[in-house]
């Protein structure tokens, strides 16, 4: 039963909720969710040395995203889910992917950083709306199922979160 919903809801996003604009912009959009995008953002995080509080988070941040992206693909050969492309028929594949799919490391990778920078800054919903929809792009394009992306998102969340709260116990409590 769970296994007709994944896929149910993996035709929905890639098949029915297509349009052109969405075709083009998506491939960008879970780029934000790539470890080099995660990682440029902790090196910025790190020159704004000004704040103690910051260059905290760049650390966090590189730590985070540098565990996320290993535990990931550890789980990967763990688990072997094959991608959606590779077992269903009718995918609209709209980016390259190889390997295994659960978790989704893009996933992984973007709530990790959102459990960390709001954890730092505040505005939550920012940081994790932003995750859910490079989440969301990896079902679109083709190269997961929506469970890859959730298991992802819960992976990355407690990752992020135990980082940033030992990190902040190590260093004496967060300066706001």
């Amino acid at each position: 039963m769970l296994q007709n919903m994944d896929i149910a809801i993996f035709r929905f996003f890639n098949s029915a909720a297509h349009f052109p604009l969405l075709d083009r912009a998506m491939p960008y959009i879970t780029e934000i969710g790539s470890g080099e995008m995660i990682f440029a953002v902790a090196v910025v995080m790190l020159l704004f040395v000004g704040k103690k509080k910051n260059v905290l988070c760049g650390i966090v941040l590189m730590a985070g995203s540098t565990f996320a992206y290993n535990t990931g693909h550890i789980l990967k050969g763990v688990i072997q889910r094959p991608r959606p492309f590779m077992v269903l028929t009718d995918v609209e594949l709209l980016i390259k992917a190889g390997g295994f799919s659960c978790p989704s490391n893009h996933s992984t990778m973007a709530f990790t950083a959102a459990a960390v920078l709001s954890r730092y800054f505040g505005k939550a919903y920012i940081f994790f709306t932003l995750a859910a929809i490079v989440g969301i792009s990896r079902i679109y394009l083709g190269v997961h199922y929506p469970s890859d992306v959730v298991f992802g998102a819960l992976l990355g969340t407690a990752i992020g979160t135990l980082l940033a709260r030992l990190a902040e116990k190590a260093a004496g409590g967060l300066e706001r």
